[in-house]
């Protein structure tokens, strides 16, 4: 059974006419659509391949983290961290987001986000919680724990080579 066409949809012909003669351009209802930002906030094309160039600073069980020195062309990408969570690790989008927030929120409080490098970090195992029945909040809690540790290490490895203050 075919769904009723949308109340919202006009044909061309039914669009308002400007006084040009032309159909008039009708802004899009859903601002979701539109790119968020400046088109200067997306990384570059190639920074992601560089980072996996690299070795990790620092490797937990669950997760590795990769940063490099920013050239001038890739300026509008320093002190940012790109989170590659596969869905073969965590299967849910839920749980892919929950990690993207904590690994951001840890790499600001660790003060990284002011340096002069951008960072990958990449998900490696799904964190499993001694208690199954504790659920999302207490993977947080453990992804946490680890990213802090982590990013300190990150951080020491960042400060001798100069990539921070």
């Amino acid at each position: 059974m075919r769904a009723a066409p949308k109340a919202g949809s006009a044909s061309p012909s039914e669009r308002p006419v400007s006084q040009t003669g032309s159909p008039a351009s009708v802004e899009p209802a859903d601002t979701r659509l539109q790119p968020r930002g400046n088109v200067s906030s997306r990384v570059p094309p190639g920074i992601v391949p560089m980072l996996l160039r690299t070795r990790p600073v620092a490797s937990g069980r669950h997760f590795g983290v990769h940063v490099n020195r920013v050239v001038d062309d890739a300026a509008a990408v320093r002190g940012r961290l790109i989170v590659t969570a596969p869905k073969r690790v965590l299967k849910r989008a839920v749980e892919r987001n929950a990690m993207r927030r904590v690994a951001r929120e840890a790499w600001r409080a660790a003060g990284l986000d002011r340096s002069a490098a951008v960072g990958l970090l990449r998900v490696r195992a799904a964190i499993v919680p001694s208690d199954a029945a504790a659920g999302l909040p207490a993977c947080k809690r453990l992804a946490r724990e680890e990213l802090d540790r982590l990013f300190v290490a990150a951080g020491a490895s960042m400060r001798k080579r100069g990539m921070l203050r």
